[in-house]
């Protein structure tokens, strides 16, 4: 734990009331490691590690096949039940496979159709957030680029984010389904076939400049290894500087 409170110490503020921060490089096995002190470890599924690992732009990120990868976090319905902040990475190399397909969610099933949460690729050039069975905010992309997607509720008021820019808000309470957890790579409408990863969920809403530091600092992984001593549980060593891992694009090291 030396190198990850090293890390937390150099944003005291985004580990304030972060109950999961999943950076998605400790893999032991099928295990995503909870970067946080909440210990919800993730688990893999029907991913061909270490064949859909990348780094893009000093992020850890997973890539869905399209068909039934996902990774399950234990969070229950209940964070979402009083004010929080889920954030997650998206990055788009192709279209998917049709529409509609789930980048984060929080359900019953990975592809629930009663999600008390969903951020989902709606079509080839667009982004929406659903929350409260019913979609709030809709917004363009383009493959290529990188996308840091924060949903808050402060118990009155939703607000979604782009890269740290206010894109929309929705005023209302928050609809909850029992058995739920969350799912990353998943949604009412199937899987993704992009990148994901960096996840961090809070039991409180973030201010904006928070999250305008959470969506441009570097990613958990990174934060959490950049020690060179560092190895992980499973006993995997990041050689961030000589790019042994597969480099997607850009960004500084």
């Amino acid at each position: 734990m030396r190198h990850f409170n090293k890390a937390k110490a150099r944003y005291p503020g985004l580990w304030s009331g972060c109950v999961g921060a999943w950076g998605l490089l400790d893999q032991a096995g099928s295990v995503a490691i909870d970067y946080s002190d909440c210990n919800r470890n993730g688990v893999m599924t029907n991913y061909p590690i270490p064949d859909q690992l990348g780094v893009i732009n000093n992020r850890y990120m997973i890539k869905g096949d399209g068909v039934d990868s996902y990774t399950v976090m234990p969070v229950p319905q209940t964070v979402f039940e009083s004010p929080y902040s889920l954030s997650v990475r998206y990055y788009s190399s192709q279209n998917e496979t049709g529409t509609d397909k789930g980048i984060i969610s929080s359900g019953a099933t990975p592809t629930t159709g009663f999600p008390n949460v969903l951020i989902q690729r709606a079509t080839s050039t667009t982004i929406r957030f659903y929350v409260n069975a019913a979609y709030r905010n809709t917004v363009t992309i383009t493959n290529g680029v990188m996308y840091a997607l924060t949903a808050t509720w402060d118990g009155g008021t939703h607000r979604f984010y782009v890269n740290g820019a206010l894109s929309g808000t929705s005023v209302g309470g928050v609809t909850t389904y029992a058995n739920a957890s969350l799912y990353l790579g998943s949604g009412y409408n199937g899987y993704t076939q992009n990148y994901v990863g960096d996840v961090m969920l809070h039991r409180r809403a973030l201010t904006e400049n928070e999250i305008g530091l959470l969506s441009s600092r570097h990613g958990i992984a990174y934060e959490m290894t950049r020690d060179r001593h560092y190895k992980s549980a499973a006993g995997f060593r990041p050689h961030w500087a000589s790019q042994r891992t597969q480099i997607i694009s850009g960004g500084t090291r």
